[in-house]
């Protein structure tokens, strides 16, 4: 330990974000006192004190970037603050607002470390998330879907690498889609925003594994689509598909693209309010990014829809080049 955080100098019972931003980096996040209240807050049970706990992590993280070289103090130091996340996190927290916030620090932690050549952390936490994705218990459900979208999105690479091409990567996209079908709406919401890091980092991997991932997607969505009797799947499906329009995913077999657009549309006319909606919205999305070649396959007979859906865009507003493949 380099130096001691003078713990007198603000009066305060315990360390406020701006107290702690007022010293040094590498003397806050190896600070024996600035630990033990982060740690003490994240053991409470008060919703706020674990928020602040967080919070503290999150802005010593931030500070992080090339700070401390593999094996360094600086790193142990920040793995050990990783490690005292888990107060944040099921079982020790259901509140949705500290694991939201909880995940998002992991995943900071995670790209820190990764910075320093350290990769088990990430590696663990994507192991954690994969195993609570598959429970049914609906609390560690939702941190697994935060903590992939997390992850994901801190180091989109390091994701592919420990959860698609590790083990259980195959089963994966089915655990996913089955909390995207959740009966749960924040659970659904926070599995498509997961589903859409999944998918913006599949976007840099080689054609032949875009392809094999993006069809998985495709026919996750169609069987949601397809589900009878589930207004919560055919909603997380919509949703799903919506993202993967926005970042113009497709896939070779333009069968599967139609047969999945045209499944989505038949909810402009058809089951609860909440999914005719959701189509609704879907129509002018669909139309700027679906392939020019596939337009009058999906949109035919529904032209007049599809104008006023968009605002009367059409084909003319798509982009020209539409998709990654």
């Amino acid at each position: 330990m380099s130096q001691q955080l003078d713990v007198h100098a603000t009066g305060r019972a315990r360390p406020d974000v701006s107290d702690v931003l007022d010293v040094d980096f590498d003397v806050a996040v190896d600070s024996a006192y600035v630990y033990s209240q982060i740690l003490t807050d994240l053991k409470s049970n008060d919703k706020t004190d674990k928020l602040h706990g967080v919070a503290l992590v999150s802005k010593l993280v931030g500070h992080s970037s090339g700070v401390g070289a593999a094996g360094s103090h600086l790193d142990i130091a920040l793995e050990r603050l990783g490690e005292a996340l888990q107060f944040g996190l099921p079982p020790h927290s259901m509140h949705t607002s500290v694991m939201v916030a909880t995940a998002d620090a992991v995943g900071q932690v995670a790209r820190a470390l990764l910075d320093g050549m350290r990769s088990n952390f990430f590696r663990l936490e994507a192991t954690r998330a994969l195993e609570w994705l598959c429970t049914g218990r609906d609390a560690f459900r939702h941190a697994a879907v935060l903590l992939m979208r997390a992850l994901a999105s801190h180091d989109g690479d390091k994701f592919q690498e420990c959860v698609l091409d590790g083990p259980g990567g195959e089963a994966f996209l089915g655990h996913l889609f089955a909390a995207v079908s959740d009966a749960k709406a924040t659970i659904r919401e926070a599995s498509v925003a997961a589903l859409r890091e999944v998918l913006r980092s599949t976007l840099t991997r080689d054609l032949q594994a875009r392809d094999t991932t993006f069809s998985q997607v495709y026919r996750h969505i169609s069987n949601g689509l397809t589900t009878r009797g589930s207004t919560d799947a055919v909603h997380g499906a919509l949703h799903a598909l919506r993202e993967a329009l926005a970042l113009r995913v497709v896939v070779r077999n333009r069968r599967l693209l139609v047969d999945v657009y045209r499944q989505a549309l038949r909810y402009l006319e058809k089951g609860p309010a909440q999914l005719q909606r959701s189509a609704v919205a879907l129509v002018p999305v669909l139309s700027e990014a679906i392939p020019p070649r596939l337009f009058a396959l999906t949109f035919e007979g529904r032209t007049n829809t599809t104008n006023a859906s968009s605002g009367g865009g059409g084909s003319a507003s798509r982009s020209a080049g539409g998709g990654h493949l």
